[in-house]
């Protein structure tokens, strides 16, 4: 799915956005200047899937992919060998606001970090 751009149209005296999400300027709105190195501004983009559009992101770092749901399941930290290395993963499940479940594997120092988080 590609990028969403919106527009803003005038209709006589008020601006109206042209899309599915947009941007709500009002009076008491600040806007402040970046000032400095504005390369620091990381030039990814967020964007809520739904769990049937996820495969074709795999590996597209292009578009960063948040999901909302909730976790259902947490598996026990184990160990799997990836090219001649020993890894930890943790196998977890979550349940999107449709009731649909997909599974989620974390590695390393998130999988570690996560499931102990979900021991406390």
């Amino acid at each position: 799915m590609p990028c969403q751009i919106f527009t803003l149209m005038c209709r006589g005296t008020t601006i109206c956005h042209v899309a599915t999400s947009g941007l709500c300027i009002r009076r008491q709105t600040v806007v402040t200047e970046i000032e400095g190195d504005i390369d620091s501004i990381p030039l990814h983009s967020f964007e809520f899937v739904n769990f049937k559009d996820l495969r074709s992101r795999c590996g597209n770092n292009s578009l960063l992919t948040d999901v909302l749901g909730h976790v259902v399941d947490v598996r026990e930290i184990e160990g799997v060998k990836k090219r001649s290395r020993l890894l930890e993963i943790c196998n977890a499940s979550i349940r999107d606001l449709r009731g649909k479940v997909v599974g989620v594997t974390l590695y390393r120092d998130i999988a570690s970090g996560f499931f102990e988080d979900m021991l406390e």
